[in-house]
């Protein structure tokens, strides 16, 4: 009986599969490893953009409709570069409480300004965004009984808060996705 040394075909077939197989696993992993920090840093281009869209965001949604102190309206004003509201910052942010935010373009910087106003405290500035080269707000709803609701670009001495607010702005870099943000509905009993 002869004893026979070696592999026979089919074992050096499923040998080639298998090789073929992790080599193109080696390969695929290899492409993701090499491409993956070009993606993480176009996710962290984008990231104090997303940043600052969220916080204008949970904001502008907490604006209150209360009575302003020298009109008989809200205490809401905008215009097409900058706006001012009364809103209720959350406690990691600010002390938590109502606040006096203001929101404008200073040069070419974003600036957001607070200031607590129960128990009152001071006025504070943060910058949330560099290189802007404009900024545009518009506002949707009707400030008055007498008026129809329309795109606005100012809300001054208004009755009640706009419906939606919507912020351009156009930095150095590209362009900021538009943020349309719906503020809270004001009760029945404030509204006719």
């Amino acid at each position: 009986m002869t004893h026979q040394h070696g592999f026979t075909l089919l074992e050096t077939l499923i040998a080639i599969v298998l090789m073929a197989f992790l080599t193109l696993g080696l390969t695929a992993a290899l492409k993701l490893g090499l491409s993956f920090p070009g993606i993480a840093q176009t996710l962290d281009k984008g990231a104090p953009i997303a940043a600052v869209q969220n916080f204008l965001r949970r904001e502008l949604s907490s604006a209150l409709a209360l009575p302003a102190a020298d009109w008989d309206g809200v205490a809401f004003l905008g215009s097409n570069s900058a706006f001012e509201m009364i809103g209720a910052m959350p406690e990691r942010a600010a002390a938590g409480g109502l606040h006096e935010v203001r929101l404008s373009l200073d040069g070419d910087t974003l600036m957001l300004r607070w200031r607590r106003l129960d128990p009152p405290g001071p006025a504070r500035q943060r910058a949330l965004l560099d290189h802007v080269a404009a900024l545009d707000i518009a506002y949707w709803g009707s400030r008055h009984d007498t008026e129809a609701a329309a795109w606005r670009g100012d809300w001054r001495a208004a009755q009640y808060l706009p419906a939606l607010v919507r912020i351009r702005a156009h930095l150095a870099t590209g362009d900021f996705p538009e943020l349309l943000v719906a503020l809270p509905a004001q009760p029945e009993d404030v509204r006719p």
